[in-house]
């Protein structure tokens, strides 16, 4: 079955099919970056408080990777938004920003438990923490 349309009707179906292509990349940008930030979650998830109090793990590194990914994604929306002319009442414009919000809410949780941990860290530094605990040796199994 055939349809006919007009050139301009043509044209829209065409910028609907382009607007659909380049939501689809951006999705997978969006799929990209959270899944780095699971990555950086389990890491930091598995790590025991003795790891975190030595400072075998560098908070502040981690840190420097999260609020890249998050300005990343900012930076990623809003040329995005303005490259193709996306209105700030469209469905276009729903849709990307619910799809980067769940990675800027991933990095926004992410960052506040990676303070905390830095917090633990600085305290370790300033009051040796663990001086009073020199006595306790980790058991082998």
């Amino acid at each position: 079955m055939k349809i006919k349309v007009t050139e301009s009707q043509y044209n829209k179906i065409k910028l609907i099919k382009e607007n659909e292509e380049q939501i689809a990349k951006f999705k997978k940008l969006c799929d990209e970056k959270s899944a780095e930030l699971d990555k950086i979650y389990s890491k930091i998830t598995f790590e025991s408080v003795g790891d975190i109090l030595s400072m075998n793990l560098n908070i502040k590194n981690i840190g420097k990777i999260v609020y890249g990914i998050e300005d990343f994604m900012y930076k990623a929306k809003k040329q995005f938004m303005s490259m193709y002319g996306v209105d700030d009442d469209g469905e276009i414009e729903s849709a990307i920003y619910d799809m980067a919000e769940v990675v800027t809410d991933k990095a926004t949780n992410l960052t506040l438990i990676l303070d905390k941990l830095e917090d633990i860290q600085q305290y370790q530094e300033e009051f040796n923490l663990t001086a009073q605990f020199n006595n306790v040796k980790p058991l082998e199994i």
